[in-house]
C-alpha cells in the first residue's frame, strides 16, 4: 500500500512540473459550482465522485493495479477527469455571466492567458515546467547507457 501513495504522490508532484491543469481543473470545478448551483450540481458532483471514488482513493488505485497488473501505472487511471471539458465550460460560463461584450472580450482575452500561463505558454516556454526527469534527452540517455 504504500508503493500506492510513493505512485500516487509522485504523479502529483510531477504533473505539477508540467502545468497546473489539475489545479485550473479543481478551480473550474469550484467556479461552476458558486456560478449557478442549480443547474451545475450535477456538473460538479460527477469530477467530485469520480475524485473520492477512484483517482484519489489509494484502495481502489490498489485494487486496479492488483486487478490489472498491466495497468498498474496510475497515469491512465487520472486521464478519466475530464480535465480539457471542464476547464473550457468554466471560462464559457464566466464569459457568459457578464453583460457588455467589451466586459467578455477583456475577461475572454484575460482567461486565455491565464490557461496558457497554467500550462507551458502553448509549448513555447519550455524552461522550468519541464524537469530534466520528464525530458526525452533523459530517456534516451537511459537507453543508450
Amino acid at each position: 500500500m504504500t508503493a500506492v501513495f510513493n505512485t500516487m504522490y509522485n504523479f502529483f508532484t510531477g504533473s505539477k512540473t508540467q502545468g497546473s491543469y489539475f489545479l485550473l481543473f479543481a478551480v473550474s470545478v469550484f467556479v461552476l459550482y458558486q456560478v449557478n448551483k442549480a443547474r451545475n450540481k450535477w456538473f460538479v458532483m460527477y469530477p467530485v465522485a469520480l475524485l473520492v471514488l477512484l483517482v484519489g482513493n489509494p484502495l481502489s488505485v490498489w485494487l486496479l493495479s492488483f486487478i490489472f497488473p498491466a495497468a498498474a501505472t496510475y497515469e491512465p487511471l487520472t486521464e478519466v477527469l475530464p480535465i480539457l471539458v471542464f476547464i473550457p465550460f468554466a471560462c464559457a460560463e464566466i464569459i457568459s455571466g457578464l453583460k457588455t461584450s467589451r466586459q467578455r472580450y477583456v475577461v475572454g482575452i484575460i482567461l486565455i492567458l491565464f490557461v496558457s500561463i497554467c500550462g507551458n505558454m502553448f509549448g513555447l516556454f519550455k524552461g522550468d515546467t519541464m524537469t530534466e526527469e520528464y525530458r526525452y534527452n533523459s530517456e534516451k540517455k537511459e537507453i543508450l547507457a
